[in-house]
């Protein structure tokens, strides 16, 4: 059954309202303002974090291990993602009073506190760190059984996880705001293995271990006539798959976005750049083939 939660659903509807409100400002400036692509993904990533709290995933997540790993791929792997590039932080200022958003300006602003602290998570070492840290470290049998026995820390647990995956994916889309250059192409190639590795080998030993690790799922899996190892496995396997097949598909954009800025260099100084390849002329076509007497 959905579950009726405000403290899901308040700051959720906020973000919505706020992110709403300021592109329609936004939108005034002209057509080109606000790409109609921003809205669809904000969508995207608020029924992903709904889809993992409130869904019926989040009622059977106590007795199945594969359903709870559900809930965090959606938190870490697609919700953050479809969150930053949204990008509905400059929209929300804007829905905001203009003394407000003055204010909030002021902490982001060179120098601010707020905004040399967020450049130093945001560094990709440290950002990898603190998100892979974060997944694996809830992970371990005891602090995911604790969480599982107290509803405040399960919910600590999943908030952490989502601002870890926000966190995670920050270096690879650089949204607003921008603290720092944007990451090189090619570096975010690498960062993306070593991002996508580190998941996929968590779920690689969920999957793989010979012994239950978390014992709480041991009643819920046998009302259900399922092997609580078979159920740990399953849910291993959801991990890496997801995370491959989410890994797989930003390689792609990556590659596509570091090959188009290739293509716009211009070349060397001192060589010059190679004429277009063109097709032989009638004229020059026959002296390309063999003659009869060849």
């Amino acid at each position: 059954m959905w579950e009726w939660r405000p403290e899901v659903l308040v700051p959720l509807g906020l973000v919505a309202i706020a992110s709403g409100v300021g592109w329609w400002r936004l939108s005034e400036r002209g057509p080109r303002a606000v790409p109609r692509w921003r809205p669809v993904l904000l969508a995207g990533g608020l029924t992903a974090v709904v889809a993992a709290l409130l869904s019926p995933i989040a009622g059977t997540a106590h007795a199945r291990f594969s359903t709870h790993m559900i809930q965090h791929v959606l938190l870490v792997m697609l919700a953050p993602p479809l969150f930053l590039l949204a990008d509905p932080l400059p929209a929300v200022l804007w829905a905001l009073p203009r003394r407000v958003r003055l204010a909030a300006g002021r902490l982001l602003a060179p120098g601010a506190l707020l905004r040399r602290l967020w450049r130093a998570l945001t560094w990709p070492p440290a950002a990898w760190l603190v998100s892979a840290l974060a997944l694996w470290l809830w992970h371990l049998p005891g602090a995911y059984e604790a969480a599982l026995r107290d509803d405040l820390l399960h919910d600590a647990e999943h908030l952490v996880l989502f601002w870890a995956g926000i966190l995670g994916w920050w270096p690879l889309i650089g949204p607003s705001p921008r603290v720092r250059g944007h990451l090189a192409y090619s570096l975010r190639v690498v960062y993306l293995v070593l991002t996508g590795g580190q998941q996929a080998l968590l779920g690689l030993l969920l999957s793989t271990s010979p012994v239950v690790l978390y014992g709480s799922y041991e009643a819920g899996a046998a009302a259900r006539g399922l092997s609580p190892l078979d159920d740990q496995a399953d849910g291993g396997v959801i991990m890496w798959a997801t995370s491959g097949v989410v890994g797989l598909v930003t390689l792609m954009v990556l590659m596509y976005r570091l090959l188009a800025q290739e293509d716009r260099l211009p070349p060397i100084e001192g060589q010059r750049a190679l004429p277009p390849a063109t097709l032989p002329s009638r004229e020059t076509l026959p002296s390309l083939l063999p003659s009869a007497h060849d």
